[in-house]
């Protein structure tokens, strides 16, 4: 679809996503072509990148029919857990973790005029529904998901894709001041290779809080708190451990604040460490506000736990470093 990978290739970048985060869609005719869960939406043309599902399946399947919603999420490739809200609204739907986006759906920042808000609700079917009930009917329309991110609906590529810009711009505006985060997530970085993992340094964070301003983060950047970094045996003794332990992404953070992210292989440790230091900027952000809303304590586990999430992760993983 060439609409998608135009979408890709203006939003792909980690200042609009992070990660394998965000997903967007195009409805032609009787199906929605939408991204495949766990792709990245620079890739969007790809192989793979895409999954084409029924529009009367996934409408039926918002609507709670079990059989629709089993039919749709059993195709190869598997089509995006947010699926649910795309099956509504107008031709085009472009959901993205902007961070902008998440500077204000993570605070009690202002909101843009325009933009509707859904409060916060884990990803799936009932988040779909509480989108549906904030459209209110309507085709077209900006709304920010609490803690999550943004989604635009619109009848056009270039609509939507403006749209997704400006509002973007409004919700920066709120946080006048801000060094721009595309030069501190394009920075390059070493990276370290031990057996089966690779890892490498983060910026020191002497208050590493260990909370979650939004989903991705918990999925991408959980914590793991060492003595010490200091020394290349206790980096990969430890991160060793904490992969063992945690199954996914790890950030290991040492007690004088020294951090590093350990990960499988070289692309699951770029796509968490986007996550990572995007939720780095956002949270400096909102404490130097006092403005930040975390996650509740329980529902990172819960995130995590999703089969939606372990088949995510299952898509970045490999037996050996590449």
């Amino acid at each position: 679809m060439d609409a998608l990978t135009r979408i890709g290739q203006e939003l792909g970048g980690p200042e609009w996503v992070q990660g394998p985060g965000g997903n967007v869609s195009v409805k032609e005719g009787d199906v929605l072509h939408v991204k495949a869960s766990g792709k990245r939406l620079r890739d969007m043309g790809k192989p793979g990148s895409i999954a084409t599902v029924p529009l009367a399946d996934a409408r039926a399947a918002l609507e709670g029919d079990k059989e629709a919603e089993a039919r749709t999420f059993a195709r190869t490739p598997r089509p995006s857990l947010e699926t649910y809200f795309h099956a509504i609204g107008a031709k085009v739907v472009i959901h993205t973790h902007t961070v902008g986006a998440m500077l204000v759906a993570c605070s009690g920042a202002k909101r843009p005029a325009g933009v509707v808000e859904v409060p916060y609700e884990r990803p799936g079917r009932g988040l779909g529904v509480r989108v549906a009930q904030a459209l209110g009917g309507a085709r077209e329309g900006t709304v920010l998901l609490a803690s999550h991110g943004l989604v635009v609906y619109g009848e056009t590529t270039e609509g939507a894709i403006a749209r997704t810009r400006e509002i973007d711009a409004a919700f920066r505006a709120e946080f006048s001041g801000l060094e721009a985060f595309a030069p501190r997530v394009s920075a390059p970085y070493e990276v370290l290779r031990g057996d089966g993992l690779v890892l490498t340094t983060l910026p020191a964070r002497k208050g590493h809080i260990g909370r979650f301003l939004f989903p991705d983060a918990a999925v991408f950047a959980s914590v793991s708190r060492v003595p010490s970094l200091e020394t290349a045996e206790a980096r990969l003794s430890h991160a060793r451990a904490a992969l063992t332990a945690f199954g996914r992404p790890v950030v290991l953070v040492a007690d004088d604040g020294a951090r590093m992210h350990v990960a499988r292989n070289e692309d699951e440790l770029a796509q968490a460490r986007e996550v990572l230091l995007a939720h780095d900027y956002v949270e400096d952000a909102l404490l130097a506000r006092g403005d930040g809303r975390y996650l509740p304590d329980d529902e990172p586990a819960k995130i995590v736990g999703m089969p939606s999430e372990q088949y995510r992760l299952s898509l970045t993983r490999s037996d050996s470093p590449c």
